[in-house]
């Protein structure tokens, strides 16, 4: 090294959008976040997020709920309205009451969207949150699920990081 010099790492930059009617999605965004050393300001609510707003940026990191085995439309939406070449890479994580094979095709409208664009998926995953609407899970599922998907961040992390594809295609192995 030089004397004088300072050594400079280019930490990747993620764009993190959330969409959580529930706060969910929302906590499980900043715990992320915060796994990647991500400043909170890349930390953006879709409903307030205009796509064409958007800086270019190497990695997009889309989370939002399952509604009825699917992403909703607000979220598919917003995706379809995503220009194209502003990332290098998307990773998706969908957050349902599940990771069971119901979730499975959660991402395909998605997946379809991004592809027509030539956006390169990385992570394709499905975190389980405890059910907030009709009816609760008991406590201790519900504690639970929060301790199972927390306990993913970190991998999710470090293959967002590394930029480790998914194999998930039809759910997890989850037993709960």
């Amino acid at each position: 090294m030089i004397p004088g010099s300072y050594l400079q790492f280019k930490f990747p930059m993620y764009t993190f959008i959330y969409f959580s009617p529930t706060g969910n999605v929302l906590h499980l965004a900043k715990l992320l976040a915060t796994e990647l050393k991500s400043p909170v300001e890349n930390l953006l609510p879709l409903e307030f997020t205009e796509p064409k707003q958007l800086e270019r940026n190497e990695h997009l990191v889309l989370l939002y709920p399952i509604h009825g085995f699917n992403a909703p439309k607000t979220v598919k939406q917003f995706v379809k309205s995503l220009p194209r070449d502003l990332y290098e890479c998307v990773s998706l994580i969908g957050v349902g009451c599940s990771t069971g094979w119901a979730n499975g095709a959660v991402s395909s409208e998605l997946r379809k969207s991004l592809g027509k664009k030539d956006y390169s998926i990385i992570l394709d995953e499905i975190l389980a949150m405890p059910l907030t609407f009709i009816m609760s899970f008991p406590d201790d599922l519900n504690l639970k699920l929060i301790a199972l998907s927390e306990s993913m961040i970190a991998d999710l992390s470090l293959r967002i990081r590394e930029k480790i594809a998914s194999k998930r295609r039809s759910g997890s192995n989850l037993k709960l």
